[in-house]
């Protein structure tokens, strides 16, 4: 095509025009020798495209592999770390069955208990006998019976002293003046020798092989918390009530660890914070006790308690079981009761018991778990005291109920949003305002 366009111009321009002619020959020519070149570059550019695509596909296979090869190591490396985390636990079991053999061997040598068994008591006559006769009548019989008498003033003691002189293994600890729930089991606590404790209240009763339940249990299982199974008696006649505490009360089915526990129990709610139901190292709920503080507490001693035994604690494990504990619900005041202002302040004190584990447990920490659980407990236990507030308190009561409120709430930024949540006002800002 090009030459043919050379060849017209040479027949149709005269001589003098011939010097055009041959520098469009010339810039023709180039044209030429260009889109060889052009050619020549996209045939090259085609190769290596093809030499890119194919060093693509080979990179990539070669990553498959090691992904492949990086998956089936990692499934290797886990089920190693599984094995191995299974010995581990297995030596540990059997360290501890050896242990606990030689231990209950030293203890029946020495008639001394492997099991605490610990009843605070405060004027429940008309269900301690069949509380204790659940005790005394279990099949095993290595047992030791604390029963702390917190100032009753009904025939609760009475009753506590005729069984303490029929069975020795009842022992009765007397209190002239009522102290609350907290001290009467931190005196039982204190008092107890036995390597495990288990609580009782003295309005429930348990099975009669639960002891031997424990004893066997806790020959296999080092955990410093055992859960076991409980059932819930209602009295309360509120079937939507019995029905939360039932699901609440079924054991975590399995182990936790340090910082687990509380999340479980305080941030989750997975299980319940009771300290019935469960079994305890003795180690452990001294060393607990022994950090709370000597105060009356009316309201609320599970949930502060068991904050300490599940911090202090290295290890939970959850057990389904039969219903080994019955829970008496209802007996008490029920919650569509009109409560006093006198009960209602009882209530409003355990703010005092929020600020002693922030300021001896929470304040210098750094632990995530710690701070979610402790703000969980402060949530829970306010909205307590609003629901109370706003449900269970007389018209004419309501003011005097709100200056306690805002008195032993006020300064509290999680019972701030409680309150602005549950009832639409503002502590602080009343507090300012007193």
């Amino acid at each position: 095509m090009l030459q043919t366009i050379k060849n017209f111009f040479k027949k149709i321009l005269p001589p003098p025009v011939q010097v055009f002619h041959r520098e469009i020959a010339r810039i023709l020519d180039e044209i030429v020798s260009m889109r060889k070149e052009q050619a020549q570059l996209l045939a090259l550019n085609r190769e290596l495209r093809q030499d890119v695509s194919l060093k693509m596909q080979e990179y990539e296979d070669m990553a498959a592999h090691l992904a492949e090869d990086n998956a089936a190591l990692k499934q290797r490396l886990e089920q190693q770390e599984k094995t191995l985390l299974a010995l581990n636990s297995e030596i540990r079991r059997q360290g501890h069955c050896i242990l606990q053999t030689m231990d209950r061997s030293e203890r029946r040598a020495a008639k001394a208990p492997i099991l605490s068994v610990l009843i605070p008591v405060y004027n429940v006559e008309p269900y301690l006998r069949e509380c204790l006769n659940s005790v005394v009548g279990q099949t095993m019989k290595e047992l030791e019976i604390l029963c702390v008498d917190d100032g009753s003033t009904d025939g609760s003691l009475q009753i506590l002293e005729e069984y303490a002189q029929k069975d020795p293994r009842v022992k009765v600890i007397h209190k002239e003046q009522n102290e609350g729930l907290l001290l009467a089991r931190k005196t039982a606590v204190n008092a107890a020798s036995g390597a495990y404790i288990l609580f009782v209240d003295s309005d429930d009763y348990i099975a009669p092989d639960l002891c031997a339940f424990a004893e066997e249990i806790t020959r296999e299982e080092a955990a410093d918390i055992l859960q076991f199974g409980a059932e819930v008696c209602d009295s309360s006649q509120d079937a939507a009530k019995a029905a939360w505490l039932k699901h609440r009360l079924t054991p975590l089915p399995r182990e936790l660890a340090s910082g687990d526990i509380l999340r479980e129990a305080y941030v989750n709610r997975s299980y319940a914070t009771t300290l019935w139901g469960k079994l305890y190292k003795s180690d452990l709920c001294r060393k607990a006790y022994s950090a709370l503080p000597d105060v009356y507490c009316y309201a609320g001693e599970d949930i502060f308690a068991y904050f300490y035994l599940a911090y202090y604690a290295q290890s939970y494990k959850g057990i389904p079981t039969r219903a080994y504990y019955t829970y008496r619900h209802g007996l008490g005041i029920t919650n569509a009761e009109i409560m006093s202002l006198e009960k209602f302040e009882m209530y409003c004190n355990m703010s005092k018991l929020v600020k002693y584990i922030h300021d001896n447990l929470i304040q210098e920490s750094k632990d995530p778990n710690l701070w979610d659980s402790y703000r969980a407990l402060t949530r829970r236990v306010s909205e307590d005291c609003c629901r109370i507030y706003a449900s269970r308190i007389r018209p004419e009561d309501k003011e005097d109920a709100w200056k306690l409120l805002v008195s032993y709430w006020g300064d509290n930024p999680i019972a701030e949003e409680t309150a602005q949540k549950k009832l639409g006002i503002s502590l602080h800002q009343s507090k300012a305002e007193q």
